[in-house]
């Protein structure tokens, strides 16, 4: 028993400096205005502050303001192929990539936009609405 606990407390004292010792990860975020936009500052913002702030020294995401890794119209093309990590994606905007989502910005069809992303979701698990199988 005895040396049971011995060999597993080399095998951590071994392994730990490894695991100590990694390289953070760093993801690349692409953002299509400036750092002073209501939707940067109220969604984008808080979650990368809140993930560098308790991801210290494992994860980091450095923030890639204005379309300078890609505009509006690519974005979920460049999230596809892992150009960058994380985009804030409109799919409205991409017609191309995502054909049935503009029937979502028809006005007056849903009380607020809580309920017009529950429907969203809800279309989309169902595959009424294509182009998001990849995400």
């Amino acid at each position: 028993m005895i040396t049971s606990v011995l060999r597993l407390i080399v095998f951590v004292l071994v392994l730990l400096p490894a695991f100590v010792a990694a390289e953070p990860i760093t993801l690349k975020l692409s953002f299509f205005s400036s750092d002073r936009s209501h939707l940067y500052l109220s969604g984008a913002k808080p979650f990368v502050d809140a993930v560098n702030e308790e991801g210290i020294g494992r994860v980091k995401i450095e923030v890639y303001l204005s379309g300078r890794l890609g505009g509006l119209e690519n974005l979920s093309e460049l999230v596809r192929t892992g150009s960058v990590d994380i985009g804030y994606v409109i799919p409205p905007y991409e017609s191309a990539a995502f054909p049935d989502a503009a029937v979502m910005e028809l006005p007056g069809l849903y009380k607020n936009a809580t309920e017009a992303s529950k429907v969203f979701a809800d279309l989309i698990a169902r595959d009424v609405i294509h182009g998001f199988n990849d995400f």
